[in-house]
């Protein structure tokens, strides 16, 4: 790593061990603490009891209790706490531990008390590696709250996607320095181009890992929208009462599924008005659907509805179940829900976990992090020839071209 300033102004030695919190901190069930240099894996040595013998092997992963270490007056650290260790390299180690803030913070301690050098998280990213697309990644990494977002962030981090770029430069590169193999070449091409549009595929999601998915409730006044905000983020977010139209502009709560970072929002019922502010609150019930990579679409028995949102996904819940008969429930092919007694909302929140689910890629895919890598690989899926595929993939990891590389050497 280069000299860098610490946060009192001291130069940092390019030979110091350095330790960063790269996860999200507060809000995350799991964050990840970094240690990168030359005495990290004797630091984690001294901190860290594996529950197996044996040496650290890049990729694997340790489970074990983080004791810390004596301190300077003779006695123990905090009590032992389940953690896990990952080696990313002979240099480079990652402790993955509750994502609190008590439990970063013991873990950094312990680190600078066994002799690494904390640093800041953007600190961390300038120096995290010199390939442009694993900067970005851990960027964003810092910046996930939940594991599922942090796991696919974190691939990128350890060089998928700048590995697959790179595979590709070298295929077409090889293949384009013979004419004999031009079948070959085109072949190669169509593979990259087709590798390219399946990354491309996920980008609506995976440019926005560290924000939260967006799911909204709509339908008629007084089906019961609030009460099932209220029932699934656990707390009385929205006000609930017997009158039409109670809610009149769009209320947001966050909340975690089944590890997914997701934002529900209530909004005002759907129906003809004429009143003014009432109007206002139907209007922006639409647009915030039509923003929504979910919609809840809630009715209630004899209340049905009709509207139609343009989502990536839609659920119908049919509230207030406890009014129908068994004979009118077995009928019924939607969800069937009591939003006040809590029947079927966790059903629903399966539900919405599976639909979101759905458009996530898997974890160790190369995805784009952001609309900068999006946008790359949409072009490299549309190239012409390997000539301008292999430019834009040594744009997408912006490092020197082959072409620069060869005349250096």
């Amino acid at each position: 790593m280069d000299n860098a300033f610490l946060s009192d102004g001291r130069t940092r030695s390019p030979q110091a061990t350095v330790a960063a919190v790269i996860t999200g901190v507060g809000r995350s069930a799991v964050a990840v603490v970094s240690l990168c240099g030359p005495r990290a894996a004797e630091i984690i040595q001294r901190c860290f009891g594996p529950a197996t013998n044996g040496d650290f092997c890049p990729g694997q992963i340790r489970y074990g209790v983080w004791h810390g270490v004596t301190r300077g007056n003779g006695t123990a650290g905090a009590a032992g706490e389940s953690v896990v260790v990952t080696p990313i390299g002979s240099l480079d180690f990652e402790v993955h531990c509750h994502g609190g803030r008590a439990a970063t913070m013991r873990v950094l301690a312990d680190l600078t008390a066994a002799g690494a050098v904390e640093i800041s998280s953007s600190q961390y990213c300038d120096q995290a590696s010199s390939s442009r697309i694993v900067a970005e990644a851990t960027e964003v990494l810092t910046r996930c709250v939940t594991a599922r977002t942090a796991a696919i962030a974190m691939a990128q981090v350890r060089g998928v996607l700048c590995n697959w770029a790179s595979d590709a430069i070298v295929r077409l590169h090889a293949h384009s320095v013979s004419k004999d193999l031009a079948s070959e070449n085109t072949c190669q091409l169509d593979e990259v181009k087709q590798q390219a549009a399946a990354i491309h595929r996920f980008a609506d999601v995976t440019t926005r890992l560290d924000q939260p998915f967006r799911v909204v409730l709509v339908g008629p006044p007084n089906v019961g929208k609030s009460s099932l905000l209220n029932a699934i983020v656990g707390y009385n977010r929205s006000i609930t009462m017997d009158i039409a139209g109670t809610t009149r502009d769009v209320l947001h709560a966050e909340t975690v599924i089944d590890g997914l970072p997701i934002r529900i929002s209530d909004t005002a019922g759907i129906r003809v008005s004429n009143e003014p502010i009432e109007r206002e609150g139907i209007s922006r019930a639409h647009d915030a659907a039509g923003q929504a990579d979910l919609v809840i679409r809630v009715s209630e028995p004899g209340v049905p509805t009709s509207d139609k949102f343009a989502a990536t996904a839609l659920i119908d819940v049919l509230n207030k179940a406890d009014r129908l008969s068994e004979t009118e429930r077995s009928a019924t092919k939607v969800l069937c829900t009591v939003a006040t007694t809590g029947e079927g909302v966790g059903e629903l929140m399966r539900r919405i976990s599976a639909s979101l689910i759905g458009v996530m890629p898997p974890v160790d895919q190369p995805v784009a992090i952001n609309n900068r890598q999006a946008k790359c690989v949409a072009e490299i899926a549309e190239a012409v020839d390997a000539h301008q595929a292999t430019r834009l993939l040594e744009s997408l990891i912006d490092f020197p071209s082959i072409d620069q590389r060869e005349s250096d050497d």
